[in-house]
């Protein structure tokens, strides 16, 4: 049984699946997801138009990469998170423009040489 959704999400036996980007992203329970896909799709837009002609980003704090799948059309992105359940997350979606990792950014912040 597959119900797909206005907010173009898939439930399919118990699992959601969500297109993020050009990526379908299995989507684990009890994880923050943006209240709806109006205002989720403004900061998107926002979000890649800021980023502009930049070769590569970094996608702090990334959640399961709301930002960093819409991004990786487009550009190479490093996505850091500290939760692990959100990182294997983007991980599986095995995504090669994203580089995702586990990293507590408040005791472990990122070095100039790590932004260049």
């Amino acid at each position: 049984l597959t119900q797909v959704n206005a907010n173009n999400t898939t439930r399919t036996m118990g699992s959601i699946t969500k297109k993020m980007g050009e990526s379908d992203v299995a989507i684990p329970p009890d994880i923050f997801l943006q209240a709806s896909v109006t205002g989720e799709q403004w900061l998107i837009e926002q979000v890649v138009q800021g980023c502009g002609k930049a070769r590569t980003i970094a996608d702090l704090f990334c959640g399961v990469g709301t930002y960093s799948f819409p991004l990786s059309q487009s550009h190479n992105v490093s996505a850091y998170e500290l939760d692990g359940k959100m990182i294997r997350t983007i991980q599986a979606a095995q995504n090669k423009h994203i580089r995702a990792a586990k990293r507590d950014l408040f005791k472990e912040p990122l070095t100039g040489k790590e932004l260049k």
